[in-house]
């Protein structure tokens, strides 16, 4: 056994792991750092799937403020419109119901970062809970969501943007979200 040859091979491939190590480092911090979403957000839910006939295509507007700590997310909601099959409510400041917002973002390398989101709603009647799973896409975050209200399911879009200022393209292709995420 030649020791020149088993101390050089070692040496390059400790250099080697160094190496790898930086160049993974670089990308995660640098290259494909997480995203930033702490601020005022504007989502809207629309229903598609409810144990409750009533609630099937209904849409929901809410107003989020979202503080981001690394990849864990915290924040608060207020529902501030809602249009059923029969009528369509602007809430006001005094009638707007309430939730709280955890989340996290997964970081990957090889396809969209995930954002998990839990909102708990406190409604007039009764608490409800909702998990949202979003991806980036087009300046938005896009995915489904599923709720304890009557069993609801649907696609969300979350954007900093009111949905009045989004395009009507814009609009009416994420309506057509329902395969992006799970």
């Amino acid at each position: 056994m030649h020791f020149d040859s088993f101390f050089s091979d070692l040496c390059s491939g400790i250099l080697s792991g160094v190496a790898l190590a930086a160049l993974f480092f670089l990308s995660r911090e640098y290259w494909n750092p997480l995203p930033n979403i702490t601020g005022r957000w504007y989502f809207e839910t629309h229903i598609t799937s409810s144990t409750y006939s009533r609630f099937e295509n209904m849409r929901l507007k809410y107003e989020a403020m979202i503080w981001q700590e690394g990849s864990a997310l915290h924040g608060s909601t207020e529902k501030i419109f809602e249009h059923n099959l029969t009528e369509a409510f602007q809430y006001d400041n005094a009638k707007r119901t309430h939730g709280t917002l955890q989340g996290y973002i997964d970081r990957f390398y090889l396809r969209k970062n995930r954002i998990t989101f839990h909102l708990i709603e406190k409604g007039r009647g009764r608490d409800s809970s909702c998990i949202f799973q979003l991806v980036w896409r087009k300046g938005d975050v896009v995915g489904t969501f599923h709720s304890t209200a009557a069993d609801s399911s649907g696609t969300a879009v979350w954007s900093q943007q009111r949905s009045s200022e989004r395009s009507e393209e814009d609009t009416s292709e994420l309506q057509s979200l329902t395969n992006l995420v799970c």
